[in-house]
């Protein structure tokens, strides 16, 4: 499930996509439009070019642009996936169709698990 907003990419490393995770235990991952914490250095004006987002010498998710000239989204694992995971699935769902929504994106990524 992909969540508006952040997994483990939170001060707590508790966001909405991991309490969503655990509560209903499945696969969550979470793609915000702002960071919450950590620091990241900007990602190259490049289809699904990333940096790393780090806080206290931990990675705790990525920073991807899903389009040329527009602001990155903060990429972190909910509850049962991992950080390359979760890109990798917002990588597939972003390229296979075209500029929907964050908020569209769990939509699909639930009728491509059925």
């Amino acid at each position: 499930m992909v969540l508006d907003g952040q997994g483990i990419a939170h001060g707590r490393r508790m966001g909405i996509a991991t309490h969503f995770g655990l509560l209903t235990d499945v696969p969550s991952i979470g793609c915000a439009k702002s960071r919450l914490t950590g620091t990241y250095t900007e990602p190259d004006n490049k289809l699904f070019a990333e940096s790393v987002l780090m806080d206290k010498q931990e990675q705790i998710g990525v920073v991807l642009k899903t389009k040329l000239n527009c602001k990155p989204v903060f990429i972190s694992p909910g509850h049962k996936i991992t950080i390359s995971q979760s890109v990798d699935i917002i990588k597939n769902v972003q390229a296979s169709i075209a500029f929907l929504s964050l908020q569209d994106l769990h939509i699909i990524w639930l009728m491509k698990q059925e």
